[in-house]
Formats: C-alpha cells, sequence, structure tokens
C-alpha cells in the first residue's frame, strides 16, 4: 500500500522567539526540538506559550527529523509541542499499528531512501511529496503483532547490552575516583607538564587546490579527532615543499592532539601504532607535548574525561562557536599520582576494554540481525 494511505504527516510550528520561556510557566508547554531527544541531559527545556497553532505530541508518537544531520532520525518519548524540524506520523490503526509503522521507518529502506533525497540540496531534508512515493508492506494486524513482538525483543536484548557498556564506563571512572581523586593527590597544571602547540593557520596556510588525496604530509582537521582518537578518513595532504613552510602543528611521535573548537574535548595519541610519518593539524586543535613529567596515556586520557565538563563549563568562550583558547588551556590542573599507580589502572583498563569488546560486538551482531528481519519484512 501506499505509505500516505495508511499514514498522515504533521509539519511542526515554530512560534516566535517572543512567546518562548527557559523556564515553565501557568499556560506554557515545552517547545521539542531535535536536539532534546539527541542530547538528552545535556540542553536545558524550553517552553512556548500554548496557542491553537501549536503541533502537539505525545510520549508515544512517532517523530522524524526532517533535516540536517538528524534527517530520518525516529523521535518518541517525549511529549509537547514539536517545531518544523520534525515531523509527526499519524498512522491509520485500523490498518496498520503504530509499532509496526515505527520499525518501517526504521527499517533500511526506509532509511537510505530519506538519506538519498539528502543529496539534493546542501541542507539534507524531505517533504511530504517525498513520502508519497513510498510503500509499505501492510499485512494482517495479527501478523504485524508477531512481527513487533521479533523485532522489540530484539531491540530490548541491544539495549540491554547497551547499558551493559555503560557499566563498564561507570566501573572505569569510579576506580579512577577511588585510585587517585579520593587519595589527595597533588595536581599540575598542563603549562608545567607540557608545552602547548596551536595548529597552522598563518600566511602559508594551504589553499583549497593545495590539497589532494596523496602527498607527503598529512593535513588534519578536527573532523579527524573522535572521542575515539583519530579517524583516518576524508583525509587531506600537502606536498613536501608546502609543509616547509608552514611554521606550527607539526606532530612528533609522543605527542597528544586535543580539539579546541566546536567539538572541545576530543583526543588522540600520535604514537608509534600511527602509519604516518608526517603529519599537521590546523588551528582546531592544539598539540600537547610532554616535557619531564610523564603521563600514562590511559590515565591522561582518563583524567581529562574526569575534568572535561567542569574545563567546558568554566572555561570555554564563544557562544556560536565554542574555543578553548590556550592561554586558558594552560591553566587546566590534572593530578599527578605516581606512575606505578597510573600504570595500574591502565591495566585495570585494558581488562575492561576487553569486555567491553565482546560486548559491542554481540551488539554490531544483534543490530545486523534487527537490520537483517527488518530488511526482510520491509524491504
Amino acid at each position: 500500500m501506499k505509505l500516505t494511505d495508511i499514514c498522515e504527516f504533521h509539519g511542526g510550528s515554530q512560534p516566535p522567539k517572543s512567546e518562548w520561556s527557559s523556564e515553565y510557566k501557568y499556560g506554557y508547554i515545552r517547545m521539542l526540538q531535535i536536539r532534546d531527544f539527541t542530547q538528552e541531559g545535556r540542553v536545558t527545556p524550553e517552553y512556548v506559550k500554548i496557542s491553537n497553532r501549536l503541533r502537539l505530541c505525545t510520549e508515544d508518537d512517532i517523530l522524524i527529523g526532517r533535516y540536517g544531520a538528524s534527517v530520518g532520525k525516529i523521535l518518541s518519548g517525549k511529549s509537547g509541542a514539536y517545531n518544523v524540524a520534525i515531523m509527526k506520523a499519524v498512522p491509520d490503526t485500523s490498518v496498520v499499528r503504530k509499532q509496526y509503522l515505527r520499525y518501517y521507518f526504521l527499517s533500511p529502506n526506509f532509511q537510505n531512501y530519506i538519506l538519498n533525497l539528502g543529496g539534493r540540496a546542501a541542507q539534507a531534508g524531505f517533504s511530504k511529496d517525498d513520502l508519497a512515493r513510498l510503500e509499505i508492506t501492510v499485512v494482517s494486524l495479527e501478523e504485524q503483532d508477531k512481527i513487533v513482538n521479533e523485532l522489540s525483543t530484539l531491540e530490548k536484548t541491544i539495549s540491554t547490552k547497551q547499558k551493559q557498556l555503560k557499566e563498564f564506563d561507570d566501573l572505569v571512572k569510579s576506580r579512577f575516583i577511588e585510585m587517585f581523586v579520593e587519595k589527595g593527590f597533588k595536581e599540575i597544571t598542563f603549562s608545567d607538564y607540557a608545552e602547548i602547540i596551536d595548529g597552522d593557520r598563518g600566511k602559508n596556510y594551504p589553499k583549497a587546490e593545495e590539497f589532494s588525496d596523496e602527498g607527503y604530509c598529512l593535513f588534519l582537521s578536527a573532523k579527524n579527532v573522535t572521542k575515539d582518537g583519530f579517524l583516518f578518513e576524508q583525509m587531506q595532504f600537502i606536498s613536501e615543499e608546502k609543509d616547509n613552510l608552514l611554521r606550527k602543528g607539526k606532530l612528533c611521535r609522543g605527542d597528544i592532539v586535543i580539539t579546541t573548537r566546536g567539538t572541545i574535548g576530543n583526543i588522540a595519541f600520535y604514537d608509534d601504532d600511527i602509519p604516518y610519518d608526517n603529519v599537521r593539524i590546523n588551528s582546531g586543535m592544539v598539540i600537547i607535548r610532554q616535557k619531564e613529567v610523564s603521563f600514562n596515556q590511559i590515565f591522561f586520557l582518563n583524567a581529562f574525561k574526569n575534568k572535561i565538563d567542569e574545563i567546558k563549563e568554566t572555561n570555554v568562550t564563544g557562544a556560536a562557536q565554542p574555543q578553548l583558547p590556550i592561554h586558558i588551556m594552560s591553566k587546566i590542573k590534572l593530578l599527578n599520582p605516581p606512575i606505578e599507580l597510573q600504570n595500574e589502572f591502565a591495566d585495570f583498563v585494558k581488562l575492561i576494554d576487553k569486555s567491553k569488546f565482546i560486548v559491542q560486538k554481540q551488539i554490531d551482531d544483534l543490530q545486523e540481525l534487527l537490520d537483517s528481519k527488518m530488511d526482510e519484512y520491509f524491504g
């Protein structure tokens, strides 16, 4: 059946900013934006004055992200008014179960269709007319219930495994506090511990035409440094001649790279495992080059993670493009316990990482099975 024959789609509303409030008031309702679902716990709820122009949703409604990086993302679990970046699916429940429809939206068939639409324009998105081209396999309500039960069992198992990963992370954090924070070890500032070197943005900074897909020196941007370390995708290189003209940002083995603009606090280690000998960074990051004091890498990573929320809250500047300037970063303090204790903690983390690897593999396999089943039913 055509998707739009069994389901209506209601776009969101965008009240004027004069009707918004950062605090709940009588006669107001929560205004839901995509970030309220994707960044839960990190955003401050906002409220709007109730009017008949608002589009409302309940916790069990199916919402779909319409634009940008969250296009096609399936959202639920919150009630309120929803804005124009979100669309609500309203199924004919005499024909299709709401949860059956939700799994259709989660299926590779639907998701790939929506993502491919994003290639048409700079701002990825879709409209109701795009959805009118889609068809969905509609079986009996009894059969839909069986399919939903099978898929939800897989989904719940994945969720349980993901909670296990979170518990592993909490265990590492708890062990760090127990071994170091509660022991009251003295702190050392970044400037005492290391030289902080900015990335290059000088007059000789490479022009677009001077970058290539291969070359003498790998030139990294902040997108190449993630919360999990270096990401060697979408790489760009410069020639040896251009590399010799640049003054800052050249990495040495043993350096630590930290993002300081936009997404702040991602860390990567330029150690002997990295297969590139000539690497530079741009000014969206800094290099931490150790002096006499030496930290275990795993300890440093966890010590920095333990401080990052405090660092962001008290030291980050710039609302539109958050930044952590070098002069502020140099004053950040980290614990400086004996290296033997750092190594003991690192050994503990490695054991936890082995367990996390096993659980993550189970999650990946379960997700592959779930995707396969959804493809079977909705492909």
